[in-house]
């Protein structure tokens, strides 16, 4: 992913408050932005509701109103054609001046991203198509790459990028839970001040440490490599490899490179109970193996404990 989804939700969400604002040829012609709120077919009015209901969740209501101003959603704005004439209007109300309710603008405007990636507002998309987030963080995107040689796993390499919901208290650190059914070890790759690593009967309990607290609604990316440790064995005993989704994830990508042997059917599985997991392959979800052993999936909208990932039959 080169942009984030954040970034790009933010992005449209300053260029939305220019020229007459929240309108109709507008507010359509924000691809990003209409994504988030249930997709480019929707009625203008079903779009406009959601979007003011995204915009009462902001918790301070002074910057939820100065940005319903800019956009001209405010009661005595809405005919008003360009976003200098509206805050000059307004000024006189807050009694701050336009550069203050620029920056004004900006905070909500931080806030109401991921609001609005969140879906957590009357009248949001159902969660059956948009993750609904909890656990004080969202998963903006998920990459995995798995290395398999002649069936014995060798390593998983992962790369997150998470957007925190909460402000982490003064001088403590978060960390991640990140369990395994293997006996592994974790290295950090980038982001990860420490792992503290618990090793029992079924598996693995790893906690990644964050190199910095987490702020709310800001981005961090972080990555760590998984390998089976010394004193375990590497054979998978389950032909497949994949993530349960506590924590909701926009985008996952699961990449599996097989060196030596290779299957003779490969599948993908998606939104699976753990007794479902991993299903079974299909018309529909069955993958080819390319030329280099290599194989791919890039899944969205990832939540609620579910399972997916790979799967193939040797």
């Amino acid at each position: 992913m080169n942009n984030s989804l954040i970034e790009s939700v933010t992005d449209e969400l300053l260029l939305l408050r220019k020229e007459k604002g929240f309108t109709p040829s507008r507010a359509l012609d924000m691809p990003t932005l209409l994504q988030v709120m249930g997709g480019a077919n929707q009625d203008f009015q079903i779009v406009k509701r959601r979007f003011i209901s995204a915009i009462d969740v902001i918790s301070d209501k002074g910057l939820a109103e100065c940005l319903l101003a800019s956009y001209g959603l405010l009661r005595g704005y809405e005919n008003i054609p360009t976003l200098k004439e509206r805050r000059e209007k307004y000024e006189k109300v807050a009694r701050r001046k336009q550069d203050t309710l620029n920056k004004r603008e900006r905070m909500a405007i931080a806030d109401l991203a991921p609001i609005l990636l969140n879906a957590y507002y009357a009248g949001a998309p159902l969660s059956a198509d948009f993750a609904i987030p909890h656990m004080g963080l969202l998963m903006e995107y998920l990459h995995v790459i798995t290395i398999i040689v002649d069936g014995d796993f060798k390593k998983h390499t992962q790369e997150r990028r998470i957007i925190s919901l909460v402000d982490t208290p003064q001088g403590k650190k978060d960390g991640f839970a990140y369990h395994s059914r293997s006996k592994t070890n974790v290295k950090p790759l980038f982001g990860i001040s420490e792992v503290r690593t618990e090793h029992v009967e079924n598996g693995s309990l790893h906690t990644l440490v964050f190199s910095e607290p987490l702020q709310r609604n800001r981005a961090y990316k972080f990555a760590f490599e998984e390998i089976i440790a010394k004193d375990s064995i590497s054979k998978i005993e389950n032909n497949f490899a994949g993530q349960s989704f506590e924590t909701p994830t926009l985008e996952y990508k699961q990449q599996i490179i097989f060196k030596g042997k290779i299957p003779k059917k490969v599948w993908y599985y998606k939104n699976l109970s753990d007794i479902e997991r991993p299903g079974k392959p299909t018309s529909k979800n069955r993958l080819d193996i390319d030329k280099n052993g290599a194989i791919e999936i890039d899944l969205k909208q990832l939540y609620g404990g579910l399972r997916s990932g790979i799967a193939w039959e040797w």
